[in-house]
């Protein structure tokens, strides 16, 4: 073939035929190629998937951890302000055990503010009256203790103010 004499059409046609089959072999090999790395792609896409998955379940983890932990801080923290708040409280009135602990949740979870104001009437009402009474009492012990009663009855009782 070598030393043959080509015509024209048929030059035209070992030269189309010649860069056919040369670009089908780069069409194959680039089409494999391209296989690989969608299937590489794939797996990158997956991955990164499955770490997406276990970042937002470890943020979820850290959430609840850190809401049990801001949950056991603030419990501290009222307990320790309902003791503190107690003794005060105790310094003005003379509570039972049972009254304390029943209130001093309570008292805990008030604003500064209120349980400072909530001492103070406290102080005023544990004071004794420098004015004498403007009732008149017939000296009997029955009638002494309907007197008093109103006044036990609010320290007996379990409102929290």
């Amino acid at each position: 073939m070598a030393d043959e004499i080509f015509t024209q059409e048929q030059h035209e046609s070992l030269l189309e035929s010649a860069v056919r089959k040369a670009v089908e072999e780069a069409t194959k090999a680039v089409d494999g190629e391209l296989l690989k790395l969608n299937e590489r792609v794939e797996a990158a896409e997956s991955d990164i998937e499955e770490r997406d998955a276990k970042i937002a379940e470890r943020d979820t983890k850290i959430a609840e951890l850190q809401a049990k932990i801001d949950e056991r801080e603030e419990a501290d923290r009222l307990a320790a302000v309902a003791d503190e708040r107690a003794k005060l409280v105790l310094a003005e009135v003379k509570f039972t055990d049972e009254q304390v602990e029943a209130r001093k949740m309570a008292w805990a979870q008030m604003e500064d503010e209120a349980f400072d104001a909530y001492v103070e009437d406290l102080k005023a009402i544990s004071k004794p009256s420098k004015q004498v009474p403007s009732t008149k009492f017939d000296g009997t012990r029955a009638v002494a203790e309907l007197e008093t009663s109103a006044v036990q009855a609010f320290f007996d009782s379990d409102v929290v103010v």
